[in-house]
């Protein structure tokens, strides 16, 4: 659920705030939840474990950098 709720609110960001932050794979982050949201029978199990276990905690850690740079502008 957690992949999918992330991929949804990254649908939400606005372009300028994703092109201001393209390091992030914003567009892999949104094709992952499309597959968990509409083709699930095909969704590759040590992929998504390798998301949970690695991708999910770094993505965390990029947005706490990019909140506290916000935060100090």
């Amino acid at each position: 659920m957690y992949i999918l709720q992330i991929g949804e609110l990254v649908a939400h960001l606005p372009d300028d705030f994703r092109e201001n932050h393209s390091h992030i794979p914003w567009r892999q982050i949104k094709g992952m939840r499309n597959v968990f949201a509409h083709d699930y029978d095909n969704t590759n199990l040590e992929e998504a474990w390798v998301t949970i276990e690695t991708d999910i905690p770094a993505l965390a850690t990029e947005c706490r950098k990019i909140l506290h740079e916000i935060t100090e502008e």
